[in-house]
Formats: structure tokens, sequence, C-alpha cells
């Protein structure tokens, strides 16, 4: 029985394929989704250590690149749940900071959800090619059952 949905959301075009995934079942299964958008934190190189020209440290530059990578995750995480409160769906939202699978992985366990669906491809090639893609990790890492759309 599907009862609780977990729909990881990149604000992508194609991602939003699995909207219509999560709806019909969904409403199929009088199922909640939550509606979950992980930012990536930002990770300074050892370059961009957050020193201004002086060499003194910056520790807002990371704090407002987190921040910023917030309020992009808010923008999607609302655009997805406008879908879903047009559609009459009971689902909520959340954006939480961190590595994409791993926080997947960790919230779809950790809160027994019976499906997680997921698109294959949202980033670009290069950066699917260069950072690995999400939805193959959570595949491979998930104690949930994963619904992949292509």
């Amino acid at each position: 029985m599907i009862k609780k949905i977990l729909l990881p959301v990149d604000g992508s075009e194609f991602g939003m394929k699995a909207y219509e995934y999560a709806l019909e079942l969904s409403k199929a299964y009088d199922a909640e989704i939550l509606v979950l958008n992980v930012q990536p934190k930002h990770v300074p190189s050892s370059v961009e250590l957050a020193y201004d020209n002086e060499g003194i440290y910056q520790s807002d530059t990371v704090e407002k690149d987190d921040a910023n990578h917030e309020i992009r995750g808010e923008e999607t995480a609302k655009r997805a749940m406008d879908y879903f409160l047009e559609r009459d769906v009971n689902a909520s939202a959340r954006v939480l900071l961190g590595d994409p699978a791993e926080i997947i992985v960790e919230v779809s366990k950790n809160e027994k959800f019976d499906l997680t669906i997921m698109c294959t491809h949202g980033m670009g090639f290069t950066k699917r090619f260069r950072m690995g893609s999400v939805t193959d990790k959570v595949v491979h890492h998930s104690s949930v059952p994963v619904y992949v759309i292509r």
C-alpha cells in the first residue's frame, strides 16, 4: 500500500514529468506527497576559502551562497506545490541543504516513505557527467522503492 510518496524536485522542465506520476499515484492510493528540493551546500575550494584581497576571512561569503541556494530551492518547491494544490492533492514541501542523493535516501528511510519518484535527467550532460547522477545514487542506496521516469 502506498501512503507516502517522496518527490525530489530540481526545477527542471524534464523533472516535471515526475509530477504527473506522483499525482496519479497519489489520487489512486489517497497518498500524501512530500515535495523535496535539496540544494547543494557550498563547499569552498582552497583558492576560494572566503578571504578578501587583504587576506581577511569573510565568513559571510559561504553563508550568502547557501542562502541563495535556499531561495532557489524555495522557489522550486513552491512551483511544485502550486501544481499539486491546483489539483487538490495532499502535498507538503521541504527545502534542505546538502548532498542531494544522501539527503533523499536519508529522508525516504527515516520518514518511512513507501515510494520515491524521480526523473533520470534534470541537470545538463556536463554537470551530470562531472557530479554523477543523483538518481543513480538514490537507486543504488535507497531502502525504499524508487520509481524512475525516463
